[in-house]
């Protein structure tokens, strides 16, 4: 049964987002998209550990939340994924947590693309 207030209403909002756009995959999935739009197979070459049945789940669920976008290129026969404006909008808390793991992990080595 939900409790009758909240302590801290802060607290509402951060467990809405984590709701929303928590889990393994979706915030990289949304930093991987800021630069560029990507093919599914481009996304699988990133992130080779995330099954195809898995990104296909997230994927929709992010263009479920107007964060990401599908186009058909008929004239490559492709399917790209991008950013929406709404997704875009991510891009402050999204460099914060790469400027914060790169301060706070100084002895790791990341992969640029």
């Amino acid at each position: 049964m939900p409790r009758a207030f909240v302590e801290n209403p802060d607290q509402v909002t951060t467990i809405f987002f984590d709701f929303k756009f928590g889990g393994k995959w979706k915030l990289s999935l949304l930093c991987l998209l800021y630069d560029e739009p990507l093919t599914f197979g481009k996304i699988r070459t990133y992130v080779p550990s995330i099954s195809s049945k898995v990104l296909t789940k997230n994927l929709n669920e992010l263009i479920d939340e107007k964060m990401v976008l599908k186009k058909t290129v008929v004239k490559e026969s492709k399917t790209i994924y991008q950013l929406s404006p709404k997704g875009k909008s991510l891009y402050p808390i999204i460099e914060s947590i790469h400027f914060w793991t790169l301060k706070n992990y100084p002895d790791k080595s990341f992969i640029e693309h």
